[in-house]
């Protein structure tokens, strides 16, 4: 258990490192910008920004994206998502 929470406590570090090198105070600020990246048609700085993330933030952003798929009508979730499974 203390191992687990040790490596949560090392990817919240390492994620907010993350938020915080592109000037934003949230996860889902960090979460909206790769969004808004693949809308721009930025599709290295997509795969760069998630590559970037540690494991349980990239299944965070995968439920986030079936989020906005559930909210939105538009296809950029569904396509952002595409792109990255097709990375994986």
């Amino acid at each position: 258990m203390a191992q687990k929470k040790s490596q949560y406590s090392w990817q919240y570090n390492k994620m907010m490192a993350l938020v915080r090198g592109l000037d934003f105070r949230t996860v889902e600020e960090y979460f909206n910008y790769i969004e808004v990246s693949k809308i721009n048609g930025n599709t290295s700085q997509v795969k760069t920004l998630f590559t970037d993330m540690p494991k349980e933030y990239r299944k965070e952003f995968m439920s986030y994206l079936a989020d906005e798929m559930k909210r939105n009508e538009t296809e950029y979730p569904y396509q952002l998502l595409k792109l990255l499974i097709e990375e994986i």
